[in-house]
């Protein structure tokens, strides 16, 4: 018994430290370099505004996103996602979380509840709880756990909705509109402005 209390009360106290370890930021760099983000925070920092990704952009705590398409194309298995949220014990500890496959989650809607960033073996990894829109509140599988958000979003297996917009993309968007307009179903004007929108993007080969 005294045992039993004793491994009780270390537990608790190194629960106690790691929780003191956690730091905060509002918005996170996520191209920041891993020895630049050794001087700045400890092991583990929780993002409470946004993260900032490659192309600038923002991902905002609140936002909505879309699942994407796994990288998988052969298993139809995500890389990057999985079931319920996961959490930094579970990855110190080596525990293999159980992707997704594409005919669960793909085009699910889904809010960014919390991002947090833990540092180990010398990789950075960006952990989010992504909260399903069209779930029941307290259904089992109602979040999705991103083990790394920068990778999701490289990966397109999350779409960031403020990224611009590739070549291929503008193209098709102009098309899409072109023929919307020739089917008396966008004025000139809107499709105009699409246009001067979209044409510099479609000329920057």
């Amino acid at each position: 018994m005294k045992k039993v209390l004793l491994i009780l009360t270390v537990l608790a106290f190194n629960l106690s430290n790691a929780q003191k370890k956690v730091k905060t930021i509002d918005l996170y760099d996520s191209n920041i370099d891993i020895s630049e983000q050794k001087k700045k925070f400890k092991t583990n920092v929780e993002i409470t505004e946004g993260l900032i990704l490659s192309e600038n952009s923002i991902i905002r705590i609140g936002d909505t996103l879309t699942i994407g398409s796994p990288t998988g194309k052969i298993s139809d298995q995500y890389a990057t996602l999985f079931v319920g949220r996961y959490s930094g014990a579970e990855m110190a500890m080596g525990k293999v979380p159980v992707p997704y496959t594409s005919m669960a989650i793909r085009n699910t809607k889904v809010i960014v509840e919390r991002m947090r960033v833990k540092r180990s073996m010398g990789r950075t990894y960006i952990i989010g709880d992504l909260k399903q829109i069209d779930v029941a509140k307290k259904a089992m599988f109602s979040y999705v756990g991103a083990y790394n958000m920068k990778i999701a979003f490289n990966e397109k297996e999350l779409i960031d909705p403020n990224a611009p917009l590739t070549r291929a993309e503008a193209i098709a968007k102009l098309k899409e509109s072109k023929e919307l307009f020739e089917l008396d179903m966008m004025s000139k004007e809107e499709y105009d402005s699409i246009r001067k929108e979209l044409t510099p993007i479609i000329k920057n080969k």
